[in-house]
């Protein structure tokens, strides 16, 4: 069961990853909507950036 389920997870991690432009692009319109609601635009952006970055570094990760 669990490796069906990392099985399963890995799949998606490859679809992510051959849409990563799409992805993050989408991620970033929502979280661009929620930080300049919450905290403003120059702090939005800079919040918005480090989240992109985060995201890219967490998808790029070599899979086994």
């Amino acid at each position: 069961m669990v490796k069906n389920l990392i099985a399963k997870l890995n799949s998606f991690k490859h679809w992510l990853l051959i849409n990563l432009d799409t992805v993050l692009f989408l991620l970033a319109i929502l979280i661009v909507d929620i930080n300049t609601y919450h905290f403003g635009t120059m702090i939005g952006n800079y919040v918005l950036g480090a989240t992109l970055i985060i995201v890219s570094l967490i998808l790029n990760k070599p899979t086994k």
